[in-house]
């Protein structure tokens, strides 16, 4: 990217988030937050019999030779993490 076409992107970004803002001045949040649809749809696969012994690294691999993109690492260990289901997904404990 050419500096002239970085630096009016990044204009366009500032922008962009300015214009977004809430009734205290402060951007009104995330635009790319996982809705509560989604975090279900994650925490469904990493629990689910084929994935639960599995990391989220190990997922998101396994999900793209499929052909199917649920989230990014990051986000499943986010949701994960959130949910408390960041060590152990399986039933029993070892």
């Amino acid at each position: 990217m050419s500096p002239v076409c970085k630096v009016f992107f990044e204009t366009f970004l500032c922008l962009r988030r300015m214009l977004r803002v809430g009734d205290n001045g402060w951007p009104s949040g995330c635009a790319n937050k996982l809705s509560e649809h989604e975090e279900k749809q994650i925490v469904s696969k990493c629990c689910s019999e084929r994935f639960r012994s599995l990391s989220p690294n190990e997922i998101v691999a396994i999900l793209a030779e499929d052909g199917i993109f649920v989230a990014s690492e990051s986000s499943m260990y986010r949701v994960l993490r959130k949910m408390g289901l960041i060590k152990h997904r399986a039933e029993s404990k070892p």
